[in-house]
């Protein structure tokens, strides 16, 4: 699975994360909120590849 996640374009998974940032609220609770979109984003991309 890592090669498929691999493969997946920063394009792809920043558009996915900017599309649940306008759909949800993100509640960070005294999370850093960069940190926190770079987990996000880790996720989107394993998401992508799941498609």
């Amino acid at each position: 699975m890592a090669e498929y996640v691999n493969v997946v374009s920063k394009a792809e998974i920043d558009n996915l994360l900017e599309e649940y940032y306008a759909k949800y609220d993100i509640i960070l609770e005294d999370r850093d909120p960069e940190e926190f979109k770079k987990h996000a984003a880790v996720q989107d991309g394993i998401e992508i590849c799941l498609r």
